[in-house]
């Protein structure tokens, strides 16, 4: 699952002991948009990411780059709708994907081309699956808005997790 126990991480200075702790900027204010809350997620697919960043209004993503760091062997992030037999057949095609970048990569630091070009350039093959870890910042506001938006049933099961677990984290209710 998307919050189990890690080793600590450190994100500017503050230590997160979990992948989804909560680290409250606060500045005694009532206004709910000057309020801001952060949270350190791992464990979440990058298409999720394509979810969360739709909700851009008073929010401050920082997330793990794929052209600075080597995805060769990143983690697979099955999605929840997913039964063993799709799961199965899911993961295959990530390993296939996981080694195609490889190769590409190879192939153009044989070329001496720029690390992170050659990075940039190798990543097109990644499924949306892949693993990424991020800081998610934004206003209480805007936390409220975006956890009564997907923890509907008609948002994706993923992002509805993360909705979930942002409710009872953050104390949305």
């Amino acid at each position: 699952g998307a919050f189990h126990e890690v080793a600590p991480a450190v994100f500017d200075g503050v230590e997160y002991t979990k992948p989804f702790k909560l680290y409250r900027v606060d500045n005694e204010c009532n206004d709910y948009e000057l309020r801001w809350m952060s949270v350190y997620i791992e464990g979440v697919s990058r298409d999720l990411l394509q979810e969360l960043v739709r909700h851009h209004y008073q929010t401050a993503p920082s997330v793990r780059s794929t052209r600075y760091c080597d995805e060769s062997c990143s983690n697979f992030i099955a999605h929840p709708a997913l039964d063993d037999e799709t799961r199965v057949l899911a993961e295959e095609a990530a390993g296939q994907s996981r080694a195609a970048y490889s190769k590409i990569f190879a192939a153009l630091k044989a070329k001496n081309t720029p690390l992170k070009v050659a990075r940039g350039a190798a990543r097109c093959v990644l499924p949306g699956g892949t693993e990424t870890k991020l800081v998610y910042s934004a206003s209480v506001k805007q936390w409220q808005w975006l956890a009564s938006m997907r923890v509907h049933s008609a948002a994706d099961l993923e992002i509805q997790n993360l909705a979930k677990e942002c409710v009872k984290q953050l104390e949305l209710n």
